[in-house]
């Protein structure tokens, strides 16, 4: 678990040891969606794979930033007044979640307001880690579902009528630009 005094080469270590299995893992499902398509349509796949794995990390950060906005502004509001002097000090066009991330700003806070906005913080991260939780226990889950075997039983092997109707649309295309 990582927390204020955890070191910065753990952490370092940990994102590395992270990003090198999403990497290695990455190359393994781009792999299987081109052996499961003929020759002509690996592009398509390849680019199919990309677009979804890209429009998946677009809503899913805007859900888990709603998730963290929602939770800031549900736990910030009460340690605002109770410490209205301090907040009453904040400049007036500073929004809430702003001032941890402000670092001039976080040196002129009194200590325990600084500890509980952190606190709060950690709270609504709490709600995000639990969701990411949850979707690997679900992505682990649903890899039991899938079919056992050798990759080589799930490549694409198309006859050659099939390979005729793929070129067919080129080739037509082709002639009537022409």
């Amino acid at each position: 678990m990582i927390t204020s005094p955890t070191s910065v080469i753990f952490i370092a270590a940990s994102m590395i040891m992270i990003g090198a299995g999403m990497g290695l893992s990455s190359v393994a499902f781009i792999m299987a969606v081109q052996n499961a398509v003929p020759w002509k349509l690996r592009g398509v796949a390849t680019a199919s794979t990309q677009f979804f794995r890209t429009i998946g990390g677009t809503v899913g950060v805007a859900i888990m930033g709603t998730i963290l906005n929602a939770q800031m502004a549900q736990r910030f509001a009460p340690i605002f007044a109770q410490f209205a002097n301090a907040a009453a000090r904040l400049p007036k066009d500073i929004v809430p979640a702003n001032v941890l991330l402000t670092p001039g700003l976080r040196g002129s806070l009194p200590t325990a307001f600084l500890n509980q906005l952190q606190a709060a913080l950690a709270q609504g991260l709490f709600w995000i880690y639990l969701l990411l939780l949850v979707l690997a226990v679900l992505g682990v889950a649903t890899m039991f579902l899938l079919p056992g075997g050798r990759a080589d039983q799930y490549t694409y092997k198309g006859s050659e009528e099939d390979d005729e109707a793929l070129a067919e649309p080129a080739s037509e295309s082709v002639a009537n630009f022409g």
